[in-house]
Order: C-alpha cells, then structure tokens, then sequence
C-alpha cells in the first residue's frame, strides 16, 4: 500500500493523497480488510481527514466485517478514533468482530 508507506515516513504531499484516494474510492468494494486497515491508517496517521474514501471503508468493512482479523479491527478502529471519526455503526461492527474474535 503505497499510502501506507508515505505515512510511516510521515510524508505529506497533500495533491497525491487526493489524486490516490480519487481513485481509491471507485476501487474499496475490491479492498480487502488489509487493504481497508492500511489505507484507514495511513490516513489517520498523516492526520488527512478524507471524509468521502473514509465513508467508502467504513460502508464496505460494516459488509465485510466478518473477514476482519484482530490486527485489521485494531488499525481501523484506531485510524477512525485518531481522525476522531464516531463512526457509530462501524464502530459497533468492530467491537462485534473483536468479540468473535
């Protein structure tokens, strides 16, 4: 995940992360859980607030959830509470998902 990568080197370049989340948002019904953890948290992690591709993880994880491992709930759930994002339905599939776990 190329994002993931620029926001463990806390590298900020504000057009690429739109240009990137632009079309990440047509592809996330293709995401997996890593996929969604990792482009949520690097996100987070640059602390750029994309509502929309935010939306787009957090309505394809509630329809996925049951894929989730442990790692993939924590990294969500962080990113979402990092952004300070009170995603209440997601939040509520993650704490669901983490019980099963």
């Amino acid at each position: 995940n190329l994002v993931w990568s620029w926001a463990s080197l806390l590298w900020l370049n504000i057009p690429l992360l739109q240009s990137v989340s632009s079309a990440a948002r047509s592809l996330v019904h293709q995401f997996s859980p890593q996929n969604m953890a990792s482009s949520s948290w690097a996100f987070a992690k640059l602390l750029v607030h994309d509502r929309h591709l935010l939306q787009e993880i957090s309505a394809h994880a509630r329809e996925t959830i049951l894929e989730f491992e442990g790692q993939q709930v924590s990294n969500t759930a962080w990113a979402f509470a990092k952004l300070g994002i009170a995603d209440e339905p997601l939040l509520q599939a993650l704490s669901a998902q983490a019980v099963r776990l």
